[in-house]
């Protein structure tokens, strides 16, 4: 079949065309990137090369060092070009090859020594950083800030209501934390389920249910009027909004371009004013539709009381919060079309699905994208060729048989459910490393944060500072202090890309401060320094959160990313659960200074934690 093509390429150093002359194929070298010129010839194959018109002449392969197979192919106009002689100004004004992945060799040296799983990985990041910040993407980075939005903001809107709730239902002191433990207790399920979930059932599904059983139990929560049921709609809420943070990142780095994975530190921007916003709709309706304070309840008492109708402000947070929620759902579910994550599909062995998941992302973003399924066996081929030991491993079920002992039982049903993958957080004492170091930083993260947030008002109150303060003065407190967050998020997306921080050393700093403001919460004298000191706590707890979320996604591939965020959140949530624990009891038997030096103390163990782990800003995210 005799055609007439134009092809055009690029390799490192130099850059060639290819003329016809005299019946056989000629390089000439051209000063400009992606140039192209005309070919008389006849296409074999383009993995084979081109074969000249002359029957004497040489057939023309892709070599490594100059050509690669990925190369696009279009139609020009039916003029040959003859001779030696090439029009310079007919060849620069060649209209450039629009399609996605053009000069993306899969011959690029980078490749050399990876596995097979890995070089599709990298050919997928290098499409996804052709396309850029597109549609897609930023409609996907919103979605994902709006699961960040109602981590806090939830946990807010119980911390604001509960105080109300305990005034018309007549609960105890000793049950009031009920609701808090509840919500943890929770956050730490939904954590391990969900991020552990997220590699085994994909991301597509986990990404709306969470939000889709946040929504359903969170608007109920206004309904009864029974302690126990109060705290169990609580705790399937904390089921939905564990997951969030953990598969948000998990996606979201999926789909970015290297150079914007800085936008996974800014979506932690979404956290404060998921606050701010509870926080101005709790403002609306507690105040003003709440009983006055000191009322008893009507179940202890008769005559005049807190009841139901007097109390409807809590109720009235939780359907406008639920309402919000459900929005966020239905944008996810209905609105967005949200495309299965390749890297997802890649690691299950569905290569054609990952390919045309690219592939809509394109087509999502009114690009296109020349990938395809031969690109993978080129790969392959190459891989195979490099090292004949490497191979692709199949899916399979592993015969169970108890009577081998318990250890191996478990080990072989974790295979067939799908937890095999939890295997590669140990594969090697580097990622062992990174596996604990994580862990233990992701813990006491928690620990901090989890006392100051508890035992901060509690020791305003004992020192006679909150006192006299009015319920508006309350709220607007908690809205400065809760803005402060928002330059500390922004500014760690700054922080990490500065050549002589990065990611790791922000971390360092970002936690230190955290910790330093912890202890120095003691020296307070005054209300207006109460509130300036809590600004900075938080200043500094959302800058170095912000780098962790991030950091995490990064530090682990695509096999058990969403594992390896979960799992970390765990800790986390496990750790707030204890650490209030462990500071009330300090508090009873040493005295308020300890629970600061507690908080502040194990805030520093991160400071050396993260002290010890890699640098990610470089890192392919395989």
């Amino acid at each position: 079949m005799r055609i007439q093509e134009c092809i055009s390429f690029s390799v490192p150093m130099q850059v060639f065309t290819l003329h016809p002359h005299v019946g056989r194929f000629v390089l000439c070298q051209k000063s400009r990137i992606n140039t192209a010129a005309r070919v008389t010839g006849t296409v074999n194959s383009m993995d084979k090369g081109f074969i000249a018109p002359s029957s004497n002449s040489a057939s023309i392969t892709h070599r490594p060092a100059v050509f690669s197979p990925n190369l696009s192919i279009r139609k020009t106009d039916s003029s040959p070009i003859m001779g030696l002689d090439v029009d310079n100004e007919d060849l620069e004004s060649s209209e450039p090859d629009k399609l996605l992945g053009e000069g993306i060799s899969l011959y690029d040296p980078s490749f050399n020594g990876l596995s097979i799983y890995e070089r599709k990985s990298m050919l997928i990041n290098r499409h996804i950083n052709s396309m850029g910040m597109g549609r897609y993407q930023w409609c996907l980075y919103f979605l994902c800030g709006c699961g960040y939005l109602l981590d806090l903001m939830w946990a807010q809107t119980f911390g604001i209501t509960a105080p109300a709730i305990q005034q018309e239902l007549g609960i105890s002191d000793a049950d009031y934390v009920a609701i808090f433990v509840s919500f943890n207790i929770g956050l730490t399920v939904g954590a391990l389920v969900w991020g552990i979930l997220v590699d085994i059932i994909g991301r597509s599904l986990a990404f709306n249910m969470t939000i889709a059983i946040s929504s359903l139990f969170g608007i109920i929560i206004g309904f009864p009027s029974n302690w126990a049921i109060i705290c169990i709609l609580v705790c399937l809420v904390g089921t939905g909004i564990g997951g969030n943070i953990p598969i948000d990142a998990t996606i979201l780095i999926e789909f970015l371009p290297h150079n914007r994975r800085f936008l996974l530190a800014a979506l932690s921007t979404f956290q404060p004013l998921g606050v701010i916003v509870s926080s101005c709709i709790a403002f609306v309706f507690v105040p003003h539709f709440s009983c006055q304070p000191g009322l008893p309840s009507c179940d202890d008492v008769q005559g005049e009381c807190c009841a139901k109708p007097d109390n409807m402000g809590w109720r009235y947070t939780f359907y406008t919060i639920g309402a919000l929620t459900w929005t966020v759902f239905i944008a996810r579910f209905f609105v967005f079309r949200f495309i299965e994550s390749p890297k997802f599909l890649l690691t299950k062995g569905r290569e054609k699905e990952a390919i045309q998941a690219v592939l809509d992302v394109a087509k999502f973003n009114r690009q296109e994208c020349n990938l395809s399924i031969n690109d993978f066996k080129i790969l392959t081929e190459m891989a195979l060729e490099e090292n004949p030991e490497l191979k692709e491993e199949e899916p399979r079920v592993v015969p169970i048989d108890l009577r081998r002992g318990v250890a191996p039982f478990l080990k072989r049903l974790m295979q067939n459910i799908g937890l095999s993958h939890l295997s590669g957080l140990f594969s090697t004492p580097i990622m062992i490393r990174i596996t604990v170091l994580t862990w233990v930083t992701y813990a006491f993260d928690a620990w901090g944060f989890s006392i100051a947030g508890a035992f901060f008002p509690l020791i305003l109150r004992r020192e006679g500072l909150s006192l006299n303060v009015s319920v508006e003065d309350t709220y607007r407190n908690y809205i400065l202090i809760s803005i402060c967050g928002i330059p500390g998020t922004l500014l760690a997306a700054g922080l990490i890309e500065l050549p002589r921080v990065g990611r790791k050393w922000g971390m360092v700093i970002s936690s230190a401060m955290m910790a330093t403001s912890c202890i120095l919460f003691a020296t307070i004298k005054s209300s207006a320094a109460a509130v300036a000191f809590n600004g900075i706590e938080y200043f500094s707890q959302s800058l170095f959160n912000a780098i962790l979320y991030g950091w995490t996604p990064e530090a682990f591939p695509a096999p058990y990313r969403g594992s390896a965020c979960g799992l970390a959140s765990t800790w986390g949530r496990l750790f707030s659960i204890f650490s209030p624990i462990a500071a009330g009891y300090v508090l009873s038997h040493i005295g308020l200074n300890s629970v600061l030096i507690l908080a502040g103390a194990g805030v520093f163990v991160c400071t050396a934690a993260t002290a010890l782990l890699p640098e990610t800003k470089y890192t392919e995210a395989f």
